[in-house]
């Protein structure tokens, strides 16, 4: 039978142990091995012990203390994972893996805007706006790192990249988006069916009481909108129908009841109204993804003359403008917009075997 000395009870757990199934630790401490490698580990790089939560994981996922990871690795900037000192890549003054330095290189940050003296005479709106241009692939996009205002981000749904334009204004503005789609189309990239093209519009001058107008207005005329897009974009779910009803709207009596009506909504709906609460804009979602720039222009100029018109006009007024058909809705949108619009749009509605009126195109 063995000497009792030749066993003593693990610190943690209690279990009487054979002193050669067991470790000592800092201050004498004894455990089982079980306990032992729950609650510590030695270094794979120069086998010293430590507890198992002060210990650092190199790239190859070996535990090491700090030390070692001091000399032979360091944090990725931006995920916060560990590179070996030779794999890690410096972008202006940051250090990072190489996933999150590709990540980025292909994207930037967009550059003011600048016009000193703009005109309005196209757009038809002093509005400042700004676009996202969602694409599927976009070759040689890198060239225009360091020659273009617009911004670059990769977006998770779709298969290329998204391009930001600044805050845009006036004619120049559309002028602006006019030559970088001109580009894009030079350079060959490509949308489809996962893509989208959305466009803000300034609301920081806006009140509670003409926000009110505007998002009854849209809500309103929800359907006709609708038309003017492909079945395939206006059933996405990523521009989905409104979930709130004019009852919601008509709610809305002062500023905190328009937070409160933001703060419900959810940034998918057609009218992405959770942006006035990041950017002071509302986004318009619905239409369909292009790089086509008279589809793009004609999209912002006729939500900029909708939504000057409507912001000034009490809830009964909308409510007569807007009450009835689908054509009654078109001829109040006629007046709203002007008629070279409104000609596109009929056409554009004809296309999508959605009409809005009865127009003969030869």
């Amino acid at each position: 039978m063995p000497d009792c000395s030749t066993f003593i009870r693990c610190y943690y757990c209690g279990a009487r142990t054979a002193l050669t199934a067991g470790r000592y630790y800092r201050g004498g401490l004894f455990y089982c091995i079980n306990c032992y490698n729950r609650q510590f580990v030695n270094c794979t790089s120069c086998d010293a012990p430590m507890d198992l939560q002060d210990s650092w994981s190199n790239p190859s996922c070996d535990r090491i203390c700090h030390d070692c990871f001091d000399e032979t690795c360091i944090t990725c900037d931006d995920c916060g994972g560990s590179v070996w000192n030779e794999d890690i890549v410096e972008i202006n003054n940051h250090r990072y893996c190489c996933n999150c330095a590709n990540y980025r290189l292909r994207s930037w940050d967009s550059k003011p805007f600048v016009c000193e003296t703009p005109s309005y005479n196209k757009i038809g709106s002093t509005r400042k706006f700004g676009v996202e241009l969602e694409t599927s692939s976009c070759p040689q996009h890198l060239e225009l790192r360091d020659n273009t205002i617009w911004a670059c981000k990769p977006d998770c749904s779709i298969e290329g990249l998204e391009f930001v334009s600044p805050v845009l204004f006036g004619d120049q503005g559309l002028n602006e988006i006019k030559v970088f789609c001109a580009d894009a189309r030079r350079r060959h990239w490509h949308v489809n069916r996962y893509c989208g093209y959305h466009v803000h519009f300034d609301m920081t001058n806006e009140n509670w009481k003409s926000l009110r107008s505007i998002a009854f207005a849209y809500y309103t005329t929800y359907d006709l909108w609708r038309h003017f897009v492909s079945d395939a974009r206006a059933n996405n779910s990523m521009c989905g129908v409104p979930g709130y009803g004019l009852s919601n709207i008509k709610q809305i009596n002062g500023e905190e009841d328009w937070d409160y009506f933001v703060g419900g909504r959810d940034r998918f709906e057609f009218v992405n109204w959770r942006a006035y609460f990041v950017h002071g804009t509302m986004e318009v979602r619905l239409h369909d993804a292009s790089l086509a720039t008279r589809d793009i222009l004609n999209w912002i100029k006729v939500h900029a003359r909708f939504i000057d018109f409507v912001k000034d006009l009490s809830l009964d007024d909308l409510t007569e403008y807007f009450t009835g058909n689908l054509e009654k809705q078109f001829d109040a949108f006629s007046e709203i917009v002007g008629s070279k619009l409104t000609d596109f749009y009929a056409h554009r509605a004809e296309i999508y075997r959605k009409p809005v009126r009865l127009v003969t195109y030869a």
